[in-house]
C-alpha cells in the first residue's frame, strides 16, 4: 500500500476535517490520529471525513482510543487497516445508512452503479422504510452521506457511484463478523461470492443491524 509523508498526511487530514483541527483542545488528538493512519491516504481521508467539523475534544479522545491498536499490529498490515477503518463505519449515524453501506459489498471491483438503481435495490431489500417517494428521497440522502464520508465515490457527474476495493473489503469484513445480526445480508452476500449456504437464513426486513 502506497503511503505519503507525515507532512502530506497532516495536510490531507486537515483538508478533510476543516478549521476545527487548529483548536488547541483538538490538535493534539488530531496529530496522534494521523500518526495512527500510518500515511495511508484512504485511511486518512475516511477518518478525517468521519470527524469533519467535530469540535468536542471528548469525541476526538474517543476516536484516538478507537484507532489505537497493539504495537504488534503494523499500520500497513491489512487487518490492522481494516480495524482502523471500522471507525468511519461506526461514526455513521443511523441504521439505514449502515445497512445501505454494507449492501454495497455486493458491488464488484470498479463496478459503477446508477444511484437510482442502487436506491431502488435498497428499498426492495427493506433497508429503507417508508412509502416509495419518502424512501427514494431518504435513499438519495443516504448516498450523499456515504459519498461525503468517502465510503462511496461519485462517478459520471454524480449519476452513479462505485466503491473503493478496500472500502468494499471493510463492508465484507463487517458482514462476516456480525453474521448473527446481519443475516438479512449474509446469505445473499455469500451467494454473490459463490459460497454455498446450508439451511435458510432469516431475511426479515426487521432483522437489521442495530449499530
Amino acid at each position: 500500500m502506497e503511503t505519503v509523508s507525515r507532512e502530506e498526511a497532516w495536510e490531507l487530514f486537515c483538508e478533510q476535517v476543516g478549521a476545527v483541527v487548529d483548536f488547541p483542545c483538538v490538535q493534539p488528538y488530531a496529530r496522534a490520529i494521523v500518526e495512527e493512519c500510518g500515511g495511508l491516504p484512504l485511511l486518512i481521508i475516511v477518518t478525517g471525513r468521519a470527524l469533519t467539523g467535530v469540535s468536542d475534544a471528548l469525541v476526538w479522545k474517543h476516536a484516538l482510543r478507537e484507532l489505537l491498536l497493539p504495537s504488534t499490529n503494523a499500520a500497513y498490515d491489512t487487518e490492522a487497516v481494516m480495524q482502523r477503518m471500522k471507525f468511519s463505519y461506526y461514526r455513521l449515524r443511523d441504521c439505514d445508512i449502515k445497512s445501505c453501506f454494507l449492501y454495497c459489498a455486493f458491488l464488484s471491483e470498479d463496478q459503477e452503479v446508477n444511484i437510482y438503481e442502487l436506491v431502488k435495490y435498497c428499498i426492495q431489500e427493506g433497508l429503507i422504510s417508508g412509502n416509495w417517494d419518502d424512501a427514494c428521497k431518504r435513499g438519495h440522502e443516504i448516498v450523499d452521506i456515504l459519498v461525503g464520508a468517502s465510503l462511496l465515490q461519485s462517478t459520471k457527474g454524480g449519476l452513479s457511484i462505485k466503491m473503493h476495493a478496500m472500502v468494499r473489503d471493510l463492508a465484507s469484513v463487517i458482514i462476516l463478523s456480525k453474521a448473527e445480526r446481519l443475516q438479512f445480508l449474509l446469505r445473499p452476500y455469500l451467494l454473490s461470492k459463490g459460497v454455498a449456504t446450508s439451511g435458510e437464513m432469516g431475511t426479515s426486513q426487521d432483522d437489521r443491524f442495530d449499530g
